[in-house]
């Protein structure tokens, strides 16, 4: 748990090979957030929230934000709102 956005926000983690993944939920809009270490504009705890994107940042973790319509753009389509990351 994070509790940076509301206050039992959760983010979750998995590794394919070397990458770490990151289902962000609410504590990461967009992939730019943790691709360009800025953290989202509305928290109840902005610390909690900064110090998450800037670790997610620091490590590599690869965005899955719920709310960027680009990450269909970042793989490869499967179908119209499918994409494949590995």
């Amino acid at each position: 748990m994070i509790g940076g956005h509301t206050l039992d926000s959760s983010v979750l983690y998995f590794q394919m090979g070397n990458d770490t993944y990151c289902i962000t939920g609410d504590e990461c809009y967009f992939c730019d957030n943790m691709d360009k270490d800025i953290p989202i504009g509305i928290s109840v705890c902005g610390e909690k929230n900064e110090r998450f994107i800037r670790k997610a940042h620091e490590r590599g973790w690869i965005p899955l934000p719920f709310h960027d319509a680009g990450i269909l753009k970042r793989y490869d389509r499967l179908t119209e709102n499918i994409v494949r990351m590995c």
